[in-house]
């Protein structure tokens, strides 16, 4: 397994929210997304700098900027 993190641009997503078993876990104006390729979390970076690290296994919901291209990649 690669420790390599690849990443992708979230600057086309307004909000991005996980539903977990405790609730949902709001992120405001994500920039970055961060996985390895096997891993158990995923880290979001947003516009403030902070990086939120959330778990794989859990339902992901945002809200795009523009509703005619609702995935970037």
């Amino acid at each position: 397994m690669s420790n390599e993190l690849k990443n992708g641009d979230l600057s086309d997503e307004i909000y991005r929210e996980y539903v977990l078993p405790a609730g949902v876990y709001r992120i405001e104006d994500p920039k970055t997304l961060y996985w390895r390729s096997g891993g158990s979390t995923h880290r979001v970076v947003d516009s403030f700098g902070i990086v939120h690290c959330v778990p794989c296994n859990c339902a992901i919901r945002w809200m795009p900027r523009d509703r005619t291209k609702p995935v970037a990649f």
